[in-house]
């Protein structure tokens, strides 16, 4: 299938599209945003907003898009080209259209093989076990 067809399969205008991107301090920022259009260069999107106020999102910045309604494991990366003020509505963002269509994992650390033995005490009952891969969590 070509990829342009993919492309409108994957971001049909008005579907909600999760927008990552890490904000100038390195913080992380998620956001819920809709596609505006997908023309034959971009890709255009509204810009989130928080309380009827538009997030702020450089030109230049990268961003990780999520499509909201699909379930598959797959992210997509594109460069906020301009941002383009309209009186009365929305700004829209235009971003470059993915280059590639992938499956990309969206754990934000590695998982290495192990084997390692593991006892596990609830008060008085033990369970053992191994343990065969491990991977860092960032508690909430």
């Amino acid at each position: 299938m070509d990829a342009s067809v993919l492309l409108r399969n994957i971001f049909p205008p008005s579907s909600e599209v999760v927008v990552e991107f890490v904000n100038q301090v390195g913080v992380l920022e998620k956001y819920l945003s809709r596609v505006e259009d997908l023309e034959s260069d971009y890709l255009l999107l509204q810009t989130p907003l928080v309380d009827k106020v538009p997030v702020l999102i450089l030109e230049g910045q990268e961003l990780t898009l999520r499509r909201l309604e699909v379930r598959s494991k797959q992210v997509y990366v594109v460069s906020v080209f301009v941002i383009e003020n309209r009186p009365g509505k929305i700004p829209l963002l235009v971003c470059s259209k993915p280059k590639e269509i992938n499956k990309i994992s969206f754990r934000r650390f590695f998982r290495f093989k192990v084997d390692l033995p593991l006892v596990y005490t609830a008060g008085r009952i033990a369970f053992s076990g191994r343990v065969t891969d491990l991977s860092l969590r960032v508690a909430k």
